[in-house]
């Protein structure tokens, strides 16, 4: 009995050393893949890969965010910005502070921390932005407006 409890106990012991290898190389690994959207970014910007690319904004619940025209490898451009940056076939990392590129499936989306960045970011590396359907949920929004109010009038709600 006692040499199965020696056993268990070195077992335990290599597993307790494994373990510690083994948080050692996740650190490892996640300061590689931090260093590698790094250089991925830098390389995006530095290299105007994004330049005369074309996107439409888009809006969610409480942000805006640009949707690119085209799939993951229509232009050479793009085709070598999901070669490089991409691990999958949903990822996300930081392009500069704030501004976040994403690929789900075969959209690609710049995400922003902050909507005051779409402006500048879109003006500094010279996208083509669309928004003429901003301009339609406007005009359906002031539509919903004023039929909400219409409602409200006619039964004296505030």
């Amino acid at each position: 009995m006692s040499d199965l409890r020696d056993k268990l106990k070195e077992i335990d012991q290599e597993l307790d050393l494994i373990d510690e290898q083994k948080q050692k190389l996740d650190n490892q690994s996640f300061d590689l893949v931090v260093k590698r959207h790094a250089i991925v970014a830098k390389l995006i910007l530095d290299e105007t890969l994004l330049e005369n690319t074309t996107w439409t904004i888009k809006t969610s619940s409480l942000s805006s965010y640009l949707e690119y025209n085209g799939g993951r490898t229509d232009i050479p451009a793009m085709k070598e910005i999901s070669e490089i940056a991409s691990v999958g076939f949903h990822s996300t990392f930081e392009l500069s502070p704030g501004v976040r590129i994403q690929f789900d499936d075969n959209k690609v989306s710049l995400k922003f921390d902050d909507n005051k960045l779409v402006l500048a970011f879109a003006t500094k590396h010279k996208l083509k932005v669309l928004g003429t359907n901003i301009t339609d949920q406007l005009r359906k929004l002031q539509r919903q407006i004023s039929g909400l109010e219409a409602l409200c009038h006619i039964f004296n709600l505030k």
